[in-house]
């Protein structure tokens, strides 16, 4: 993950924090399989991808307003998943 960078994976502040490295797995909401042993690769790099988008998104609304505005309402549409937590920074 570290390999991947901060915009995709981890960066230098989940080196040494377990914690905080099995809450990012945790909030991916990935399938798993064979008794929580596996991972499928797809779905790992779409959750990723998803991160990634929501992530650009948040760096895109901090200036512009208008994308702001629109970002609350989809929050406030969203029930649950990854990135709510994210998105929810968008609006302070």
């Amino acid at each position: 993950m570290w390999e991947l960078g901060d915009d995709l994976g981890w960066d230098e502040s989940y080196r040494d924090d377990l914690e905080k490295q099995d809450m990012f797995i945790a909030d991916l909401d990935l399938p798993v399989y064979n008794n929580f042993t596996n991972y499928n690769f797809i779905d790992l790099l779409e959750a990723l991808s998803r991160n990634f988008l929501i992530k650009d998104t948040i760096k895109q609304a901090k200036g512009n307003s208008e994308l702001k505005a629109k970002l609350e309402c989809d929050i406030d549409g969203l029930k649950d998943g990854a990135g709510v937590e994210a998105l929810d920074r968008v609006k302070a």
